[in-house]
């Protein structure tokens, strides 16, 4: 029956002794320390025998989020003066975030080449993933899985939780492969590690699916490769416990995951937390190492042990004072557990006629890693640019009172103006449509008039000349549509006229800036598009990577095909820019103007000329062609469709 105080006992936490400290003999060790005792666990070192060594299925798994961009050999180096990033920070040039705990610096290449031509030493970091990645996936290849190849994979691309599958290598490829990170996504954002687990474990083996030959593997072994920072740490021990509810009832195979920690900035704390993971059953599925404590490969293999297996006749623990702490005099296990002194500095283990001497590390704490930041002169440049832009907002706001009540009179009376000469033309036109019935009527044998039809009542639209910015003189006059009538009449048509002429040209000035701010065009027949086309004749759609204006590799076939077919044919072209909703809406409005552009870029080296007219819109996150949020939903909404219809 438990204590009545236990609950008041400390909980104790095993530490992992790093494999660079444990005897070559001996597997994982760990070390648990309490007031009276030490508990000791260790395994000798030994890949699988016999039985336990068939039917494996491996796979390799490589973290491909923003905080490994320094494995990859990805990261620039250099040692600039803090005033010179300031001014590119300040300029506009440079711009430093956080992604995935670690500081991004993204450079404009002018600044980049500016920083090489005044002679700041410029260099990338090591790509340490590649002799790694080659030499385990050979080892898993070669010498465990039973259909001599290996699994790749890139995990936490994109936003986190994106998976790319590279394919299966045997033992000779794998030292062909070139480890520089994904090839269709961007580092990730953030780290989630649950996706990669379960591209390898998510198909049930009872389920018989042909496809996923992992689930139906008699055993898996599956290899991470990560810097220790995993951001859905919980929902990886709940998908943990899961596993092993299955495993322990018999509708799973067997399952182990072995997390590699990678660089000289590991967070030990992350990968030590899921290896003591208690899923609370007697199964036993994380195990984790870091690389560059690692002597040998087979270390991996640390914990994938027949625990009950016999490995000598005999054996025997000796504590730091020669005292035996336990015997195996029928037969000593793969597995050893025993429990000695709390102040013990070492253990022997006596097997085949010799010692092995182990030390025992103490008291050693795991911390997290600390936080990283910006530095401090980044973070003073962000916020003065923040201020300025606060400041300049106030002065805008804090304009003369009188000014901006003199504005808002005359936007009121303008307004006014606008509706009082409206509802005198209504007036007008209903009255003179009343005169017409009733002269129509006292004279039955004259000819009716010609109806009017309603387009010629509706002004035309305004055209505005690009260079002098000035309305189309073809505007129509209403005072010039009346009829003779009394003086009366005259005076206000020509008020009328007036004011909705001079209404007209403040409409038109207004729409010319706004259309010349929009990004311009030397193809005086590219306009921004009215209607869109509802059944095109031709139609493409090409799709871009995410934050760029350049077509993803192999798009730009789309557009020899749709040129092709086009050609020599005259029509409308529509252009319609797309963009995913990462990111806010104006900045995505941008983005997409910019895809359109450049696919009407593309449009003109392939010979566009005026026998096509050319419409454009910029539609940033406001029609996704698919509606969820996903890495794959959003890399079809980063996209620009092109429509043709020839004119009939």
């Amino acid at each position: 029956m438990p204590h009545e105080n236990d609950h008041l006992q400390p909980q104790l936490k095993s530490f992992q002794m790093p494999a660079n400290l444990v005897a070559v003999e001996f597997g994982e060790l760990n070390v648990q320390q309490s007031i009276a005792e030490c508990h000791v666990q260790f395994t000798i070192a030994m890949e699988p025998q016999g039985r336990f060594a068939e039917g494996w299925r491996t796979g390799l798994a490589l973290d491909a989020s923003a905080s490994m961009k320094r494995a990859y050999g990805r990261k620039v180096e250099a040692r600039v003066d803090p005033e010179l990033l300031t001014s590119y920070i300040k300029q506009g040039r440079l711009r430093s975030s956080i992604e995935d705990g670690e500081p991004i610096r993204k450079i404009q290449h002018d600044a980049f080449v500016e920083m090489q031509e005044r002679g700041y030493e410029i260099s990338y970091t090591e790509n340490i993933l590649q002799p790694l990645v080659q030499n385990f996936a050979a080892y898993l290849a070669g010498s465990l899985d039973r259909t001599g190849k290996t699994s790749l994979i890139y995990w936490g691309c994109g936003e986190g939780d994106g998976v790319q599958a590279l394919g299966e290598f045997d033992a000779a490829s794998c030292q062909e492969l070139a480890i520089a990170g994904p090839a269709t996504f961007q580092l990730g954002k953030t780290t989630q590690l649950l996706p990669a687990i379960a591209h390898f474990t998510n198909q049930n083996p009872i389920n018989q699916n042909p496809i996923n030959q992992y689930s139906q593997a008699q055993r898996g072994i599956y290899v991470f490769l990560t810097d220790g920072r995993i951001d859905d740490l919980e929902q990886v021990k709940n998908y943990t416990k899961e596993l092993a509810l299955e495993m322990a009832v018999g509708k799973r195979n067997y399952v182990k995951l072995v997390l590699i920690g990678i660089g000289n900035d590991v967070d030990r704390y992350q990968l030590q937390e899921l290896d003591d993971f208690d899923t609370g059953l007697d199964i036993d599925i994380w195990d984790y190492k870091v690389a560059n404590e690692m002597s040998n490969l087979s270390q991996i293999f640390a914990e994938v042990i027949n625990e009950n297996e016999i490995i000598a006749e005999n054996g025997a623990i000796y504590d730091d004072i020669g005292t035996c702490v336990k015997s195996y005099s029928n037969g000593l296990p793969a597995k050893v557990d025993f429990v000695m002194r709390y102040d013990s500095q070492w253990f022997e283990l006596e097997v085949a006629n010799q010692r092995i001497r182990q030390s025992v590390v103490l008291d050693k704490a795991i911390a997290p890693l600390a936080k990283k930041n910006l530095f401090d002169f980044e973070v003073q440049a962000a916020a003065l640019i923040e201020q300025q832009n606060i400041d300049q907002q106030n002065i805008q706001l804090n304009q003369s009172p009188i000014q901006n009540l003199w504005w808002r009179w005359l936007a009121a009376l303008l307004i006014g103006s606008a509706f009082i000469g409206t509802a005198i033309a209504f007036g007008i036109l209903i009255k003179r449509s009343d005169d017409n019935k009733l002269q129509n009527q006292a004279m039955p044998n004259q000819t009716m008039p010609s109806v009017i039809k309603e387009s010629e009542l509706k002004p035309k639209p305004i055209l505005i000349d690009k260079n002098e910015n000035k309305p189309d003189k073809s505007i129509p006059n209403l005072s010039n549509s009346s009829t003779n009538s009394d003086n009366n009449s005259n005076n206000i048509n020509k008020n009328l006229s007036k004011n909705i002429s001079d209404i007209s040209r403040k409409i038109a000035a207004s729409n010319s800036i706004n259309f010349l701010n929009q990004k311009k065009t030397s193809d005086r027949n590219i306009s921004p598009s009215i209607l869109p086309i509802v059944n095109p004749d031709v139609e493409a759609i090409v799709f871009f990577p995410s934050d760029e204006t350049q077509l993803m590799s192999g798009e730009e076939s789309k557009i020899d095909d749709f040129w092709m077919k086009i050609q020599k044919r005259k029509g409308i072209i529509q252009v319609s820019g797309h963009a995913d909703k990462t990111g806010d809406y104006a900045y995505n409005l941008d983005l997409s103007q910019s895809r359109a552009n450049e696919v009407v870029r593309l449009l003109r080296d392939r010979g566009l000329n005026n026998n096509y007219k050319v419409t454009f819109e910029a539609l940033s996150w406001l029609h996704p062609l698919r509606k969820n949020s996903t890495v794959t939903d959003n890399a079809f909404n980063r996209r620009v469709v092109i429509q043709f219809e020839a004119q009939r």
